[in-house]
């Protein structure tokens, strides 16, 4: 299936591009209609030699009204089927661009100090987690987390519960699909205590012992299904179905691998050099100058977007499939995600970036910006220039940038015509928009909240407006400088919710607010609407 975006041969069966990400539903319409042009192409023309081939007796019979039975079942009907399914398929099913987070882990320590309380979305989990706990990965739709409490046990969350994993595990790992997690255990072996790998299923609830020797680092596919690793004595293995090969990692220290183990990157400190091996151990070499601490995978991690010290500075640059680097820029470059997308996995950073042309990566996005795009050919087109706060709509077509403190919108390609759709904006506050960027929420001048809708000038909210936030996709909550918590839905009026509120925050899929009630802090927790209830 050849994707119409980049020109990548993808598998019959992909709805997306393995490479860039774009939807292969025109292409697979495309197909079928090829196909049916084909099928009755043969039809006028030839007597296809073939069990279901029409005799001349049929074709005679059709003539004098007989045959119309064998035609409407064989070829009519099944024609208008294949119809229906394509135009269904196209208008329904078409999938999205990225991977659009769905679902949202949290965790919440109890002020007693005893047990840490986990949410799904805004729903409380019944069980608890004795001591503190963090979460370490959440999968990339994030319906599946896993995290460590400080008593070194490890465990698995989702929509059904928490279930523990093991005890005294060192650390964790989880595959971007959620369905399997990886992690080094701490445990006796021959009168020593080692750290040892383990290999989680969860959907099977089973750990199977990887390696019984002392683990030095460790890299599990997006599917789970690969993982390569370290020993303490400078030996890597690829595992997967059970069984671990030994790698020839011609002493490179192992920084990832993809699906299937096909690329895995390795990295040499001494020369600073950036390697990708297959599972035999060859090696080729994508970059020199490799800056180890900054580097981003895409869905499947047969791309990479990395960091790479030049004479001028600091360039950005890409390797797609192992191959050697392409320039993107030559400066620091950072990923413009959509709104509510995954930022596990970056998942197809090749579409959107804005570079920081101060070349500076602590100030990145501080400093003005430049937003550009990069095409199938990997061919930079800017967009717009020295602009602030820039932002990508939830589906990938529009963007959206501070000038000059106004607000603007465009479609998010070359040469994009700009509209302002607010106007004296406070640049030192976030602001949010909602519809695809139709409608924005945003602080002015003069510390008031205002809404303003398709360009039209704005209506104000409130005054001394503190803090906002949006919690869903119309609908946000605010505090003023009296502590008071407000909501306003779609620019309405805003609705008093409480007061003396300590924080605010919200994820997009839930929100949370704290007070003290008897000298005691407690939690208040909606599901992105203005009902709160105690947490």
């Amino acid at each position: 299936m050849i994707c119409k975006n980049c020109s990548f041969d993808n598998s019959e069966e992909m709805n997306f591009c393995q490479n860039c990400g774009a939807s292969l539903a025109d292409a697979k319409a495309e197909k079928i209609n090829s196909v049916e042009e084909e099928n009755i192409a043969t039809e006028e023309n030839n007597v296809p030699q073939t069990e279901n081939t029409t005799s001349i007796k049929e074709l005679e019979g059709f003539k004098d009204g007989k045959g119309f039975k064998f035609y409407l079942f064989k070829i009519i009907i099944p024609v208008i089927a294949l119809f229906l399914i394509v135009f269904i398929g196209i208008t329904t099913l078409k999938p999205d661009k990225y991977s659009v987070i769905k679902n949202q882990i949290i965790y919440n320590y109890n002020d007693e100090g005893d047990y840490t309380e986990i949410y799904f979305n805004s729903t409380k989990l019944d069980n608890k987690i004795d001591s503190s706990f963090s979460i370490t990965a959440t999968s990339i739709n994030g319906d599946i987390a896993i995290g460590k409490n400080y008593n070194d046990e490890l465990y698995y969350i989702n929509k059904k519960g928490i279930k523990k994993i093991d005890e005294e595990v060192e650390s964790s790992l989880l595959s971007k699909n959620g369905k399997f997690a990886v992690y080094v255990k701490n445990e006796e072996n021959d009168d020593d205590r080692v750290e040892v790998l383990y290999l989680f299923n969860i959907s099977k609830e089973k750990s199977e012992k990887i390696s019984d020797d002392e683990i030095s680092n460790y890299f599990i596919s997006p599917d789970g299904k690969s993982v390569v690793y370290s020993t303490t004595e400078d030996e890597s293995y690829f595992y997967t179905n059970g069984k671990a090969t030994k790698i020839d990692n011609n002493g490179l220290e192992v920084i990832s691998v993809s699906n299937s183990g096909k690329y895995i990157y390795a990295y040499d400190s001494s020369e600073e050099t950036l390697y990708v091996l297959n599972k035999k151990g060859d090696k080729e070499k994508i970059t020199n100058n490799f800056l180890s601490t900054a580097y981003y995978f895409n869905d499947d991690n047969t791309q990479i977007l990395f960091y790479s010290s030049t004479s001028n500075g600091v360039g950005t640059y890409i390797s797609k499939k192992g191959e050697e680097k392409i320039k993107i820029s030559s400066g620091i470059c950072s990923v413009l995600l959509p709104e509510y997308v995954s930022t596990d996995g970056i998942s197809n950073f090749l579409n959107q970036y804005y570079i920081d042309t101060s070349s500076n990566i602590f100030s990145s996005l501080l400093n003005s910006v430049d937003v550009f795009y990069i095409n199938k050919k990997g061919d930079k087109e800017d967009i717009v220039s020295s602009v602030s706060n820039p932002k990508l709509s939830s589906n990938g077509k529009y963007l959206f940038y501070i000038n000059y403190n106004d607000i603007f919108r465009s479609k998010a390609e070359k040469d994009a015509k700009e509209q302002v759709i607010a106007t004296s904006v406070d640049s030192d506050f976030d602001y949010a928009v909602i519809d695809e960027y139709k409608k924005v929420y945003y602080i002015d001048d003069d510390s008031a909240l205002r809404f303003s809708k398709n360009g039209k000038d704005s209506e104000k909210i409130s005054d001394d407006v503190d803090k906002f936030i949006q919690t869903g996709k119309d609908l946000i909550i605010f505090t003023d400088t009296d502590n008071q918590l407000f909501s306003s839905k779609n620019g309405g009026d805003k609705k008093k919710i409480d007061d003396d509120v300590i924080s605010i925050y919200s994820n997009n899929f839930i929100s949370l607010y704290k007070k003290e009630i008897d000298d005691e802090y407690k939690t208040f927790v909606s599901n992105g609407n203005e009902k709160f209830n105690p947490a």
